[in-house]
Parts: structure tokens; C-alpha cells; sequence
């Protein structure tokens, strides 16, 4: 299987994203009262819309072509961008949102000869470092998440493992910040794509999830205004 290709989020900006965990249930017939019934189901999977996207320089316009053609149409796989790092963990300095790492010095509070600290400590170019605190297998649907840079693990948030598998958090159901880090156990949704190993880095601050374009002609140019201008809504679906 080809390695997935990035969505270039800084040229191609969608204005309205929708990432949505789409249920698969199978449903019987109709019992007495008319109503249908569910007798099966499966794990959902992600299903992203890029909605909006404005197509108005050159650079976002060859971008956009680029871009489908590397797909080329459901063939290929694609990372793609979950939109959500505002409802993350952010960490809250001074009583704002912090999106980016302040410099960061020894445990002694002391920096480098020059005076000054570490100043980039995430992996994934924001602000929350966290990572799992055990090995967990795949299929699992529970893990420890250690927050050693950022604010409170709540329910509703998403993450990623890397930029490839993509997972919302249904409950916390501990919390331990008594000690040098908070550590919060959790149940996410949908069960592990793949293992994660301990102190493995999880991904709040840009999460991704590896899709597919949703049907074959999903990235096809819009019509562009005077030639120049346009917008697209590109549906994507995870690919597993």
C-alpha cells in the first residue's frame, strides 16, 4: 500500500471542517410497532468534510490540482486534518489559549548559558505534550494518557496516534493529578487501529486521520469565477 500524502493545510484552508465518526449499524426488519431494529454493528470510521475551501491565488489553485491528482481519485491514501485543536487540551498561560510553547528551561528553572530555554517541545507543531503511559494492543478501547504540558483530558476530544489513526474520547474515567504529571484513563472511540506503545506522543495539538476521497470525482475543480476565484467541499472517508 503507498504512504499517504499530506493535506497542504497551509495553502488549502477549509473554512467549515466536519469530522464526524460515521456508525455502521445493521438494522432487521420491523418489529410490531413499525419501528426498525438494530441486530448488528461494526466500529465506525471517520468521515471528514473539508467544506469551503477558497481557491483564489495560483499557489491554492495548483495546490488543489496537485493535490487530487496524487489521490487520484479513491485510489490513494491521504492524511487528513481534523480541525479541532481550539477544543484540545490547550494549555491556559495567563488566562489565555496557549497554541504554541513558551521556552521551556531546566528542572532548576535555569536555561542555557545565553539565558534562554528549549523553545519548541512538540512533535506536532503546537502547544500539549502527551503521550500514552503504557503499552496498549490494538482493538483496545481504553488508555492512559500522561499530560505533562497542557490543561485537563475531557470527553469529546480528539486525537491521533501520529497522523494516521484518529480517535475521539468518550469518557474519562480516572484522573490523577496528584503527582509531577496528570494522568487520565480514558475510553476512546473507535478501538485501536494499530498499538501504541508506551510514552508514545499522541497527537491533540494537529490531528489526523489516513482517509480516501470519498467517491472518485470528490476533488474534481469547481467552477472558477472569472477564471480565478472558487471554493470547494471535499468529503473524505478513513481508510481501513
Amino acid at each position: 500500500m503507498a504512504d499517504p500524502i499530506m493535506w497542504p493545510l497551509d495553502k488549502l484552508v477549509p473554512a467549515n471542517p466536519q469530522p464526524y465518526l460515521q456508525p455502521f449499524n445493521t438494522q432487521g426488519g420491523r418489529n410490531a410497532l413499525g419501528r426498525g431494529q438494530v441486530v448488528g454493528n461494526a466500529p465506525p470510521r471517520w468521515r471528514v468534510i473539508l467544506g469551503d475551501i477558497t481557491l483564489m491565488s495560483d499557489d491554492q489553485i495548483r495546490a488543489f490540482r496537485a493535490t487530487a491528482d496524487q489521490c487520484n481519485g479513491m485510489s490513494n491514501p491521504i492524511c487528513v486534518p481534523l480541525c479541532d485543536k481550539a477544543r484540545g487540551p490547550v494549555p491556559v498561560i495567563n488566562g489565555k489559549k496557549t497554541y504554541s510553547l513558551p521556552e521551556i528551561g531546566f528542572d532548576d528553572g535555569l536555561g542555557f548559558d545565553d539565558g534562554l530555554g528549549f523553545d519548541d517541545n512538540s512533535a506536532f507543531g503546537g502547544s500539549v505534550w502527551a503521550s500514552s503511559g503504557t503499552d496498549v494492543v490494538a482493538g483496545a478501547v481504553s488508555l492512559q494518557i500522561v499530560m505533562e504540558f497542557g490543561s485537563a483530558i475531557e470527553a469529546g476530544m480528539i486525537f491521533s496516534h501520529g497522523y494516521e489513526y484518529a480517535y475521539a474520547i468518550r469518557s474519562v474515567t480516572s484522573a490523577n493529578t496528584s503527582g509531577a504529571f496528570a494522568v487520565y484513563t480514558v475510553t476512546v472511540w473507535p478501538p485501536l487501529r494499530a498499538e501504541i506503545t508506551a510514552s508514545t506522543l499522541l497527537n491533540f495539538d494537529n490531528p489526523h486521520v489516513r482517509c480516501t476521497l470519498e467517491t472518485d470525482d470528490a476533488m474534481a475543480m469547481p467552477a472558477l469565477e472569472l477564471w480565478r476565484i472558487g471554493k470547494a467541499t471535499v468529503p473524505f472517508i478513513e481508510d481501513v
